[in-house]
């Protein structure tokens, strides 16, 4: 009611106004006189100004027809849209400040006003490939997703918009966990722009969801060459997927799958598991002298309890001074790796030398202390047959003492009991190191297997059995032979 009054109240002011401004001009005297070459024209003040008045909107004529005509021009020499664009300029015009004003709706929080912007832009503009994903956007916001779909859907029909729609619809069946439909949209997202890096990323962890690993190749190799990634990542990831591969057609029975594993380790010889699996499938097949020659590439690049583990595997039969001297080559680059002396240490405690074990640890439990390194000096104190206060002395440090190295995920530390080719947490590929944790606790890798040198009943401290680790830690234990 007051707004209607108060536009009433200013449209008589304004006509007021005008009267009183014509008024005054017809009161006005004096004349105007032009000097146009030889020619002088005179004429009244108020003539003038109405002339000046008539011109206006002829000057605007001549411009428009001007303009059209340029257009027509245009249209004649190949330019099919010229004649179009310039008879809708206007509607363009607004069409553009809706979909401006839409955008800034949307940046402040106003959903609905945005989608009234939006439609208003579409109808100037006609054009869904600008208006169509701010339109879905705008319902989204609102929690209006079934229109969001439709308006994704629209935008299939249009090859300039076909890939907004696809990553719209994907996006969608990802929320609602459709991972089959989410797939093949991806892959066809993935058709139409191979560089688009979130749609590289979401297909990647849909395929390694569903352990396509050759898709997963191809997927990593459109990253690599569009620079997403190293060529270290690159050849690393690919060894990953050959030994992820391999060892599922292993599983079903395909011997094709010893083919994949050996490239793997071929690409990557410091890929652990790849190269245990490689070793045994050698040894396996009776050829001890490569399988021998796999693992100490792969130890002399990063030494690894599982790498020590397969090695003793290669002859279970061999007696302990044998096993010491099999063991002497493996190491022989790595003398000074802490990894080499606790596994040489473990060896010395299996053939009961727990002098030579206590030389090969040295200082390790005291510069470089981790459950381990704590478990194997306990074992060692044991079997001098020292006293047992001394042993429970090393179980207790073994509680608060940090884990060493572990399979950790670099993208969400999340810690891993074995390896994986895909983080259990954050689903990210190729992500895990053997390497130690930030913030770190109590567990151990254990690499040879020993009989038990020590046991929960030969310790029933009430400081150890307090802890709720002491049972975990006791019972990791050692295996001698």
């Amino acid at each position: 009611m007051i707004w209607s009054l108060t536009k009433i109240s200013l449209f008589i002011l304004a006509v007021a106004a005008l009267s009183m401004g014509f008024a005054y001009l017809l009161d006005l005297q004096g004349s105007v006189t032009f000097e146009i070459l030889n020619y002088e024209i005179t004429t009244s003040l108020v003539n003038l100004i109405i002339l000046l008045l008539i011109l206006i909107p002829v000057i605007w004529v001549v411009y428009f027809l001007f303009g059209l005509v340029l257009a027509v021009f245009r249209f004649f020499v190949g330019d099919e849209t010229a004649l179009t664009r310039y008879l809708n300029r206007n509607k363009d015009r607004k069409g553009y400040e809706a979909l401006a004003e839409s955008m800034v709706a949307m940046a402040a929080g106003e959903p609905s006003e945005a989608a009234h912007k939006i439609a208003l832009a579409e109808r100037h503009l006609g054009r869904p490939e600008l208006t169509g994903l701010l339109a879905a956007q705008s319902a989204e916001r609102m929690g209006n997703k079934d229109k969001a779909q439709d308006v994704y859907k629209k935008l299939l029909g249009d090859d300039k918009t076909r890939f907004v729609g696809i990553v719209g619809i994907l996006k969608h069946r990802l929320e609602v966990g459709d991972t089959k439909t989410a797939l093949q949209l991806a892959k066809k997202a993935f058709e139409l722009k191979p560089g688009h890096e979130e749609t590289q990323i979401i297909l990647l962890r849909l395929q390694t969801s569903e352990a396509d690993w050759e898709g997963v190749r191809n997927t990593w190799k459109a990253r690599f060459d569009r620079k997403r990634i190293s060529k270290q990542e690159y050849v690393h990831g690919t060894a990953v997927t050959l030994f992820a591969e391999g060892k599922k057609l292993l599983k079903e029975g395909n011997q094709e799958g010893s083919l994949k594993v050996f490239e793997a380790n071929k690409l990557a010889p410091s890929l652990v598991p790849a190269a245990v699996l490689a070793a045994q499938l050698k040894n396996g097949d009776g050829d001890h002298k490569n399988a021998n020659r796999i693992l100490t590439k792969a130890w002399n690049l990063e030494p690894h309890p599982d790498l020590a583990q397969a090695y003793t595997e290669l002859e279970p039969d061999e007696t302990d001074q044998h096993r010491h001297e099999r063991f002497k080559k493996l190491i022989a680059k790595t003398l000074m790796h802490p990894e080499s002396r606790m596994t040489m240490a473990e060896l010395a405690i299996s053939r009961g030398d727990f002098g030579v074990a206590s030389h090969e640890l040295e200082n390790i439990h005291q510069d470089d202390p981790t459950v381990r390194t704590f478990l194997i000096m306990a074992a060692i104190e044991k079997g001098k047959g020292s006293p047992d206060q001394n042993v429970k002395s090393l179980l207790s440090n073994a509680l608060t003492a940090p884990r060493g190295n572990q399979w950790i995920c670099n993208t969400c530390q999340q810690i891993h009991k074995e390896w994986q080719p895909v983080c259990i947490s954050c689903q990210a590929f190729d992500t895990l190191t053997w390497r130690r944790e930030e913030e770190e606790t109590t567990s151990l890798p254990s690499s040879i297997k020993l009989l038990p040198l020590i046991n929960e009943e030969d310790f029933e401290s009430e400081t150890l059995i307090e802890d709720n680790s002491t049972d975990e830690i006791i019972n990791l234990g050692y295996k001698l032979g």
